[in-house]
C-alpha cells in the first residue's frame, strides 16, 4: 500500500461518520440529533383535534372583527350624514347621537379588552400571527369572549338599522 492509499484511509478513519438513521415518514419529528422520535397515533390524532379546535376559534374571531368592522363603518358614515347633511338634522340630539356613540365606543372598549383582540384588528394575517405568538389555551381562552363581540356587534347593527328606518319615515313623511 503507497503512502498516499494509506494517508487517504487514515484521514477517512479519523473522520467522524453521521450515523445511518432509519427513514422517517414525512412529516415525522427529529430530535436535535437527527433520531426520529417516535409519536403515538394517538398523539397525533388529539393534536389534529386540538389544532381543528384552534383553527376553527381563531377563523370566528377574524369573522367577529369583519363583522364589527363593517358595523362599525356604517356608524361612522350615519354619524357622518348626522353632522353633514340637513336631510339628518332630525338626528342630531343626544338621544340619537348618544345610543350610536356608545355603540361604538362599546366596540372599541372590547377591543382593547385584551392582546388577543387587539392584534385581530391590527393584523391583516391574524391566523398565522396568532399561531406564532399565544399557546393554544390562550388562543381557545380568549377566542370563547366572541360572544362578547357578538353582542356588541348586533346591538351596534340594532341602533344602525333604527337609525336609518327613522331617517327613511322622517324623508317618507311631509
Amino acid at each position: 500500500m503507497d503512502a498516499t492509499a494509506e494517508g487517504a484511509t487514515r484521514a477517512d478513519a479519523e473522520t467522524p461518520q453521521k450515523p445511518i438513521l432509519p427513514e422517517a415518514s414525512a412529516g415525522s419529528k427529529r430530535r436535535k440529533g437527527g433520531e426520529p422520535i417516535e409519536v403515538d397515533s394517538q398523539d397525533k390524532d388529539a393534536e389534529k383535534e386540538k389544532r381543528k379546535h384552534v383553527t376553527k376559534a381563531v377563523t370566528a374571531a377574524v369573522t367577529l372583527k369583519k363583522e364589527a368592522m363593517l358595523a362599525s363603518q356604517t356608524c361612522a358614515d350615519i354619524l357622518s350624514q348626522i353632522g353633514n347633511n340637513g336631510d339628518w338634522a332630525w338626528a342630531n340630539n343626544e338621544k340619537t347621537l348618544g345610543c350610536l356613540r356608545e355603540c361604538r365606543q362599546a366596540i372599541e372598549d372590547f377591543k382593547k379588552s385584551s392582546d388577543f383582540w387587539s392584534q385581530n384588528f391590527l393584523q391583516a394575517q391574524f391566523a398565522q400571527y396568532a399561531r406564532r405568538t399565544w399557546d393554544d389555551k390562550y388562543v381557545l381562552t380568549e377566542a370563547a369572549r366572541g360572544g362578547e363581540l357578538d353582542k356588541l356587534n348586533r346591538a351596534m347593527g340594532r341602533a344602525n338599522d333604527k337609525t336609518q328606518r327613522m331617517h327613511q319615515q322622517f324623508m317618507n313623511d311631509p
